[in-house]
């Protein structure tokens, strides 16, 4: 697989490379090195749209004592570009009497290569739990310094390093957040910031939905891959789906483990008369138990195909491999079958293969996991005008770990359809009855619905996680927009109203509502 398109961009100096990532955002990821971010891009599991390459600045690797430190001896200062391999055979002085610990312990870092060509500063800048470095910084008390747009800041180890992969390098985006609320604030209107952080259970199978002793079970779900002579896939499910793009990710899935691509492979759902016994679209499972169980049976149907290949290429099943719509040896692309041509032979020439290997390539599997758990932060921006009490989002952001994303759009438009969804359910939706217990909301003039004239543009980060209980690695997606939405919304409007005694603990917040409030604690707009 090869990378997705991007720009590049080489930095000289770290004032530029500051000014360049200042200006491509959130979007650009530093090339330094690059062994841990290349295989990322390559798998497609990070999608930068521009690399800010600093390997060429000069002044960034060096060991050397730190004027700063009590003394020589206590004091050390290791560049950001400094190679792992440069720790570990460092024979300063300085070094050797008062960090010894860093050259011993570059020793186990990882294969020579990755010593050899790792850089320092990436293993500290990506908290690498590979890496031993993170945890003798804190060990040894020392202290990050960063630079970026707003100059320099210097963040003790044992502040810095908040998790996996997790660091305090990026509260700038917070403080600019911060800088714009109270911007708004200052030009007359209510604005305020609201956090939402949550870990849903997903993709339940029948170990944990048997604990609810119900008469049925749910849980399992049953997949049949089956290839016809043309080498075209179809796949049948017991999951039915109503617009999360199951076409496109089951496809995926499949077309992944037998090397074709995911337009030869068509889904069947929905269909009784098709499919085998499942249990549906519910609890964000689709993928993580449908897909599952398609991979499986993707995988099983991949082993004929090597086994055919394996006797007519008169070669090992293990030195076979299935990639780009080919049959072929490993090591040795001239050496291949088309997997199309594969597949007519095993339907119309059974006699040449064994008589395990005949008459079809079909797979049945049915996959039965105990679930997952995914999770995520929702930060919401809400301003408020003072005249009127209208409430709108201005920014939201979602920080979520759905495991493996197998294909980032389909997950992003669900999970902004979600969020969608909460925040109407924050700020718009309300059923209300007559005195006499009649519908006062009958309809979407009164009930009212979400529209993109409601919303603000919603940015979202993921953090890719593989689930172990899942056969993808991907954890459940469809539901989680929901949950985190309303709860940021609401902190946001009490945010905003900080300046007064008013406070909400319901949704939705109408503007009605607010005036209201406002009034009665003395504070109307």
């Amino acid at each position: 697989m090869k990378p997705a398109p991007f720009a590049y961009h080489r930095a000289h100096s770290v004032g530029e490379a500051v000014a360049l990532l200042a200006e491509l955002g959130d979007e650009a990821k530093i090339l330094a090195g690059g062994l841990r971010l290349v295989p990322m891009m390559n798998f497609r599991l990070a999608r930068p749209a521009a690399l800010v390459d600093v390997t060429r600045i000069e002044g960034l690797s060096y060991l050397r004592a730190d004027p700063d430190g009590p003394d020589e001896r206590n004091g050390l200062r290791i560049g950001a570009l400094t190679t792992h391999r440069t720790v570990e055979i460092s024979r300063d002085p300085a070094v050797l009497a008062g960090f010894g610990v860093l050259p011993r312990s570059a020793r186990w870092i990882g294969h020579y290569p990755i010593r050899s060509r790792g850089t320092f500063g990436a293993s500290i800048a990506h908290a690498d739990p590979a890496s031993v470095w993170c945890l003798l910084a804190v060990l040894l008390g020392g202290r990050v310094m960063l630079t970026g747009p707003d100059g320099q800041r210097t963040v003790p180890a044992a502040e810095f390093f908040q998790g996996y992969y997790t660091t305090a390098a990026r509260p700038v985006a917070r403080r600019a957040w911060l800088a714009e609320r109270d911007q708004i604030r200052r030009a007359g209107q209510h604005a305020g910031i609201g956090y939402a952080c949550f870990s849903e259970r997903t993709a339940y199978g029948t170990p944990a939905m048997s604990q609810r002793r119900m008469r049925m079970t749910p849980g399992y779900d049953t997949a049949l891959v089956r290839m016809d002579p043309t080498g075209e896939v179809i796949v049948t499910t017991g999951t039915c789906g109503h617009g999360q793009g199951h076409e496109t990710t089951f496809a995926q899935i499949v077309a992944d483990r037998l090397g074709v691509h995911p337009d030869q492979v068509r889904l069947r759902q929905g269909d009784t008369d098709l499919a085998s016994y499942g249990w549906g679209t519910w609890g964000s499972r689709s993928v993580v138990i449908g897909g599952g169980a398609a991979a499986r049976a993707a995988d099983l149907v991949a082993g004929q195909l090597r086994k055919a290949a394996a006797r007519l290429l008169e070669a090992s099943p293990a030195d076979v491999e299935l990639a780009e719509g080919s049959a072929r040896i490993r090591g040795d692309a001239g050496v291949a079958i088309p997997i199309a041509e594969l597949a007519r032979m095993v339907h119309f020439q059974a006699h040449r293969l064994d008589e395990d290997l005949r008459y079809g390539l079909e797979a049945r599997v049915s996959y039965d996991p105990p679930g997952t758990f995914s999770n995520a932060c929702h930060v919401a921006m809400v301003t408020i005008d003072p005249g009127t009490c209208a409430i709108r989002l201005h920014r939201y952001l979602v920080v979520e770990d759905r495991g493996v994303v197998i294909n980032p759009m389909v997950v992003d438009g669900q999970v902004r359809g979600g969020v969608t969804q909460g925040a109407a359910a924050a700020l718009l939706e309300r059923v209300c009855f007559g005195p006499e217990g009649q519908p006062a909301s009958a309809t979407l003039m009164d009930y009212l619905a979400p529209t993109a004239a409601e919303m603000c543009p919603v940015d979202i980060v993921h953090l890719q996680t593989p689930s172990r209980f899942s056969e993808t690695g991907a954890k459940g997606t469809g539901e989680g927009g929901m949950i985190g939405a309303p709860a940021a919304v609401l902190g946001a409007i009490n945010d905003a109203l900080s300046d007064t005694d008013v406070r909400f603990d319901h949704i939705p917040v109408l503007p009605q509502d607010l005036s209201a409030a406002l009034s009665k604690a003395g504070a109307a707009p």
